[in-house]
C-alpha cells in the first residue's frame, strides 16, 4: 500500500513528491488521515539550507509540522483516541536522550496522505473548526503563546512591542490582548501587516524607521519574530528597567 508524500533529501536539499509505503500505527500510536498541513517559513528555510534537522536518522524526511486531520487507525494499548476523532498534532517531543525533536524535521511529518504519531501527541478539535485553520495551532499559535506565557511571563497591565506581525506575530498581538497587556505596539515594514495588526488588537503600529517609535521607550517586553539583528538592537532600545527581549524568529546569523 502506497501513499504520496512530500520529502526532502537533506544532503542535497532536493524536494520531491513521491510514493512511499503507507505507515501503520504501532503500539501506543495513532494514524491520521491528513486534512490540512501548513507550509511554515521554517519549511522554506529547510529547503533553502538555512536550517537543518537536529536529530534525523538518515538523509530523507517527509516535511510538515502544522498538521490536522482525522484518526483512521488506532494502535494497541491506546484508549485516549478513537477512529473518526478530528485532531491536531503536537509538532514534536523529547526523544530517549531528552532532546526536543521536531516533526517534519527529525521524523516524518504531515506533507503526506497519512501520518503516524504517538497517541499522547494529538489533541481533539471541535467539528466547527476547519482543518485549514486548526493546522496552524501547533506552531503559529502555540509558539507565540509559549513565548508570552512561559518565557516572558507576561502579566495584565504590562506593555509590549511585537516586531514582525506575520503568521506568528499576528497571533502574539491577539494573545497579548487576551492576557490584558495595557499597550501593544506592532512594528513591521509592510503596510498591510500593520493594518492587520491594528484590526487584531494592537494599540499602535509603526514601520521600523518611524521616528514616533521612540516615544514608547520603557516597555516591559519586546518580542522578536523576525530573527534579524537590527530588530534586536531596536527592541533593546525600547525596553525599560528589567525589560525582557524574547527572540522567537529563527536567525541565520549569530
Amino acid at each position: 500500500n502506497k501513499m504520496r508524500a512530500g520529502r526532502i533529501t537533506v544532503s542535497t536539499r532536493k524536494f520531491k513528491v513521491v510514493d512511499v509505503p503507507t505507515p501503520s500505527a504501532g503500539a501506543g500510536q495513532v494514524r491520521i488521515k491528513v486534512g490540512a498541513a501548513g507550509v511554515c517559513l521554517s519549511d522554506v528555510h529547510l529547503l533553502e539550507g538555512i536550517l537543518s534537522p537536529g536529530y534525523l536518522v538518515g538523509d530523507q524526511v517527509t516535511l510538515g509540522h502544522e498538521v490536522a486531520g482525522t484518526i483512521d487507525q488506532v494502535g494497541a494499548g491506546v484508549s485516549t483516541s478513537a477512529i473518526g476523532d478530528r485532531v491536531v498534532l503536537i509538532a514534536g517531543e523529547r526523544n530517549h536522550a531528552e532532546q526536543v525533536t521536531t516533526m517534519g524535521f527529525d521524523y516524518d511529518g504531515g506533507w503526506a496522505e497519512y501520518v503516524v504519531t504517538n497517541a499522547h501527541l494529538v489533541t481533539p478539535i471541535p467539528d466547527s473548526l476547519p482543518f485549514e485553520q486548526a493546522a496552524i495551532i501547533p506552531d503559529a499559535v502555540s509558539t507565540p503563546w509559549a513565548a508570552i506565557s512561559s518565557t516572558a511571563k507576561m502579566q495584565a497591565g504590562e506593555t509590549a512591542a511585537v516586531f514582525g506581525v506575520g503568521g506568528l506575530g499576528i497571533h502574539a498581538v491577539q494573545l497579548l490582548k487576551i492576557v490584558g497587556c495595557s499597550t501593544i505596539i506592532a512594528i513591521d515594514p509592510r503596510e498591510d501587516a500593520r493594518a492587520h495588526a491594528l484590526a487584531r488588537g494592537a494599540d499602535y503600529a509603526y514601520s521600523p524607521d518611524d521616528p514616533e517609535l521612540k516615544k514608547h521607550r520603557g516597555l516591559n517586553a519586546a518580542f522578536d519574530f523576525a530573527g534579524v539583528t537590527p530588530v534586536r538592537k531596536q527592541a533593546l532600545s525600547l525596553l525599560g528597567e528589567q525589560g525582557r527581549l524574547i527572540i522567537i524568529g529563527i536567525a541565520n546569523e549569530p
